[in-house]
């Protein structure tokens, strides 16, 4: 078995213009969602919380999303300046549709998950709003994934 390295130079710059064209319609895609008003329960619960979670113990910023009643994402946000800017509907269906765009290019198509690429993606598209950063998808995606991908090393099966 053969540990297959992440290879940055085997995506296709027409693929790479793809992405960075599909990154930029995404940010077009945002929309100022309205917050839903979180509603307090109609019974007071009679466990007390065994720890609180402070701003200290928090990482990095949280990933918000939105699911369905089976659990599936369908839409994805972060708060900027009090507002709540959102990816759903049809700005989370061209979220769903670049994830799986990135995923058949190589060198992507080797061993990450769809839920990684499209946190990825999400994480490009909120920095770009928020900081206005001025770099490209693809070489946000090459930088990050080469950074994960040889961090696991993916195993690839060679047939003799």
């Amino acid at each position: 078995m053969l540990i297959e390295q992440f290879n940055r130079d085997q995506l296709h710059k027409g693929a790479a213009q793809a992405i960075d064209k599909d990154g930029a319609a995404l940010v077009d895609a945002r929309e100022v969602a309205e917050p839903t008003p979180n509603e307090s329960p109609a019974f007071k619960s009679r466990r007390n919380p065994s720890v609180t979670i402070t701003s200290k113990e928090i990482v990095d910023e949280p990933l918000m999303a939105w699911s369905d009643f089976s659990g599936h994402c369908v839409g994805r946000y972060f708060y900027h300046h009090g507002e709540m800017i959102a990816l759903q509907g049809d700005g989370y269906k061209k979220l769903r549709k670049l994830t799986e765009k990135v995923l058949a290019v190589k060198p992507f198509s080797y061993g990450l998950s769809e839920t990684f690429v499209e946190v990825e993606i999400f994480k490009w598209w909120r920095a770009a709003i928020r900081d206005g950063i001025s770099g490209t998808l693809s070489s946000h995606l090459l930088e990050h994934f080469h950074d994960e991908r040889n961090r696991r090393g993916v195993p690839k099966a060679i047939i003799v």
